[in-house]
């Protein structure tokens, strides 16, 4: 497979938001290799763009982060960007889909309740190899391109 080279490849064109915010990062225990791949990818990224603050929180699964993320918001209005990361691989029942619908829903959901940009990088495959190709250490990692998304969000909407 010929992959395109990500968005990513513009980091070093990125504006760096000024104060850079505090962002919180939620994770799913769930295939936590390529989950802790992803969130290192990410607040490494963050931290070498001025990021001082990324607290991050981790959570049964992926289904959980609506609530999660709700719950953290309704008691910490100084948050900048919410970042969610995770990995669901698609089986034999429908489970899979409740939990794409659910999670995409809840997210957008409390996004909107809050007025704080949620970054949802949960990655909703097919098999567990694809999860590891875009969880690996390099340049098409998810957390990566999460962490830029993040960056651009919080620019535009400071730039209004």
């Amino acid at each position: 497979m010929v992959r395109s080279k990500p968005k990513t490849s513009i980091s070093s064109e990125l504006e760096i938001p000024n104060p850079p915010g505090r962002a919180l990062i939620f994770t799913s225990k769930w295939h936590w290799d390529c989950v802790g791949s992803m969130e290192s990818q990410c607040k490494a990224f963050l931290s070498e763009h001025g990021f001082n603050s990324c607290e991050s929180h981790q959570l049964p699964g992926s289904m959980e982060f609506p609530y999660a993320v709700n719950h953290v918001l309704s008691k910490n209005a100084t948050v900048d960007v919410v970042i969610c990361l995770g990995v669901v691989v698609k089986g034999e029942t429908r489970h899979f889909e409740v939990i794409l619908d659910s999670v995409t829903q809840g997210l957008v959901a409390t996004s909107l309740k809050f007025n704080i940009p949620i970054i949802n990088e949960v990655l909703f495959v097919d098999s567990i190899d694809e999860a590891q190709r875009r969880s690996a250490n390099d340049e098409y990692n998810k957390g990566i391109e999460a962490a830029v998304a993040a960056i651009e969000i919080l620019n535009w909407s400071r730039a209004l």
